[in-house]
């Protein structure tokens, strides 16, 4: 894993909270000098194979003991925070839940322990492990890929794309084959090394058991020995690229004492190159090999080989970029920095220009204390005390090591003044974000304003502009959550925005009615049918014809459960976001109904599925479902920002930074008007 400087501090609190155990002595004696991969690879799974085994329905509390940091899983596949109460949660959006992912696919393993090996099963996000699915790793085509896109956004790690390599050799030819090209998994950068290992210890320890049918043709030869030289290829240069991390060996030292075996390639990193790299056919001499648990292994950065004895340090980041501050703000970052084979302490010190700006809580540490714990945790704060963009360089050094230096950036920029108006007056109720720095979100906005005296309006939201009279567009910037409103690009002014309602239709009720027998515009797919019951099993859903959703009033089932009471939830979705869910309670069939209560917009079908199906007894079973819409729909058909329909009077507005176009260079933000380039305190530069 490439450690990042996001990083470090959930990997210093991982340090701090465990206590692991060593590579027990002898335990890879037997390896010493063998010469083959094939002989080394046997030798391995001697070593490694009949360990404990865990049953796989009961793997989800041993990983409060592997991946679970700082109160939150680790989840290689997103950055979401996950609970481990949200487990087996919905499949429909990132950060929505997680489950278990086999990385070497659970469709290329035979049957026994490498279906619950904890070497091989990680907790990730559910809804990215269902779009892996069991496509191959690779490395995809173009920036993004496909696949992961529309509900991912930031929180999202991997592309799913076309193999960039073109097609892969013997690769599955069904329906991932498509223009000449094959659909692929590409992991993170930061966690391709993790995952490269976790095949090599996938190939060492089930020497007779791993498949290559389907999928898993791109990866493995035949049915028992090697990769192919696709996955050699890739995996090795994975492996060198992303080094061993400390989260790798904290993981290695919790699973072993869980199964009783270990991850050698995590143990000896170097020991990969005797079996797929440069080392081939060479003796195996663990003398020129540093393990991960030796003093002088530095993890994200060693490569496992010895190749000096002479004093070391090594930091995770060549740079620190703060975030955008006020003058008299402050903001803290944590620096991590390892040192090897010293011979004396290690000093911190700042330099340039705008050292005055920043600082760190200790600026020496003696050769005892290094030796004592040889990864070391420095606080460096940035204090601006004037409008600019502050650099200053950060070196930490020890006589006879290698110097290392961090470039320090931080911005102290001007404030944008934002002003709130309601029909024609000031408005602050609510305390919303009045003076915030440019470049920064707004977090606070106003409370709503009450509706005009006119009582068919109200308010929708607000808008940067002022709308003269009324109008049936809606304003393209209208916004009424604070996660909506956008980022301060110099002084701002926003107002309230108004709608006339109307209202289309009778008050006479419609109902949409599915049965078995007559379902006409709907969309069966999946269900499991036993007698009357239509059952949801896994990836089974039941589509309605299209609706106004903002008409919706209620769902009604004819509901009960099937496979047993804790498979008993059924979810409705509008447009791809699940808006409600029923409970069928028990095995007897009754009527269950879900009343709307959110503010939909738009048409489209209602889709049904349960996220807590099981794949073989099934989910709730259903006889009928009824949709109930409102005769009457309520309908926004004009917009205005005075209740009179008159251009609000005796506001004084402020002047906006010029804000056309907004991009970064070198780490900094500017804007570029009519020609003309800005930095973040509306001084020209270009």
């Amino acid at each position: 894993m490439r450690n990042k400087h996001l990083l470090l501090i959930a990997t210093a609190m991982v340090m701090s909270v465990n206590v692991f155990a060593t590579i027990p002595a002898n335990y890879y004696d037997n390896v010493e000098g063998q010469k083959t991969p094939d002989n080394i690879l046997n030798t391995l799974c001697g070593i490694i194979d009949d360990h404990t085994v865990i049953d796989y329905q009961s793997l989800e509390p041993y990983y409060k003991r592997t991946d679970f940091y700082a109160d939150t899983l680790w989840d290689m596949y997103s950055t979401c925070r996950f609970t481990m109460a949200e487990a087996n949660k919905s499949q429909t959006k990132v950060c929505e839940g997680w489950n278990k992912e086999h990385v070497c696919c659970q469709s290329w393993l035979g049957s026994g322990p490498m279906v619950s090996d904890l070497y091989n099963v990680y907790p990730t996000d559910a809804r990215v492990n269902n779009l892996r699915s069991n496509y191959p790793y690779g490395e995809v085509e173009g920036e993004n890929g496909v696949g992961i896109t529309k509900d991912e956004g930031k929180h999202a790690l991997g592309k799913l794309g076309k193999s960039k390599n073109g097609p892969i050799d013997n690769y599955s030819t069904s329906s991932n084959y498509t223009d000449n090209s094959h659909r692929v998994f590409e992991p993170h950068d930061n966690y391709k090394g993790d995952f490269a290992r976790t095949y090599m210890y996938m190939v060492a320890r089930y020497r007779n058991n791993i498949l290559n049918d389907g999928n898993g043709k791109a990866m493995f030869v035949s049915n028992k020995t090697n990769f192919t030289p696709y996955a050699k290829e890739m995996l090795l240069r994975w492996h060198r690229q992303d080094p061993v991390s400390q989260k790798e060996i904290n993981r290695n030292d919790s699973v072993y004492a869980i199964q009783k075996n270990r991850n050698p390639f995590i143990d000896y990193p170097y020991l990969a190159e005797y079996v797929w790299g440069e080392m081939q056919n060479t003796a195996v001499d663990f003398t020129q090999m540093i393990s991960s648990q030796d003093p002088d292994f530095i993890p994200g950065v060693s490569s496992g080989k010895v190749e000096s004895t002479d004093p070391l340090l090594a930091c995770q980041t060549g740079e620190l970029t703060f975030p955008t501050l006020l003058q008299g703000e402050t903001a803290t970052l944590s620096l991590s920095f390892q040192g090897a084979r010293l011979t004396d302490g290690v000093k911190i010190a700042i330099s340039g220009t705008d050292a005055a700006m920043f600082s760190v809580n200790k600026t020496s540490f003696t050769l005892a204390e290094m030796e004592l714990n040889n990864k070391q945790t420095v606080e460096v704060t940035y204090t601006p005390t004037s409008k600019a963009i502050h650099k200053a360089v950060l070196t930490i050094s020890s006589n006879e090591a290698n110097t290392i230096t961090v470039q320090l950036f931080g911005a102290c920029a001007v404030e944008g003044n934002l002003l709130w108006i309601a029909n024609g007056s000031e408005y602050n109720e609510g305390n919303p974000d009045k003076v915030l720095a440019v470049g920064s979100k707004i977090q606070n906005i106003p409370t709503a304003p009450a509706s005009c005296s006119e009582t068919s309006t109200q308010f929708v939201g607000w808008s940067q502009k002022s709308i003269k009279g009324t109008t049936d567009d809606v304003p393209t910037d209208l916004f009424s959550d604070a996660s909506e409103a956008p980022v301060v690009n110099g002084n701002m002014t926003f107002y309230a925005v108004f709608a006339r309602l109307t209202t289309e239709g009778s008050d006479t009720p419609e109902e949409i009615k599915w049965t078995p027998d007559s379902g006409t515009g709907w969309i069966a797919s999946g269900l499991q049918v036993s007698g009357s019951n239509h059952i949801f099993v896994t990836d089974a859903s039941l589509t309605s014809p299209e609706i106004d959703y903002s008409a919706l009033e209620s769902v009604s089932f004819y509901i009960r459960t099937f496979g047993g009471t804790q498979y008993n939830i059924l979810d409705i979705y509008a447009n791809g976001t699940k808006i409600g869910s029923v409970d069928a309670v028990d095995k007897n069939m009754k009527t269950v109904e879900w009343k709307n209560t959110k503010e939909l917009t738009g048409k489209g079908p209602l889709v049904f599925s349960s996220t807590t199906c099981k794949a073989k007894d099934g989910g709730p079973a259903i006889q009928s479902v009824t949709i109930k819409s409102a005769g009457i729909k309520y309908i926004y058909d004009q917009y205005l920002t005075s209740c009179n329909g008159e251009e609000p009077t005796n506001v004084e507005t402020i002047e906006t930074v010029p804000s056309s176009r907004k991009f970064i260079f070198n780490g900094q933000l500017f804007i570029e008007a009519d020609g003309h380039i800005y930095n973040i305190f509306g001084q020209e530069v270009l």
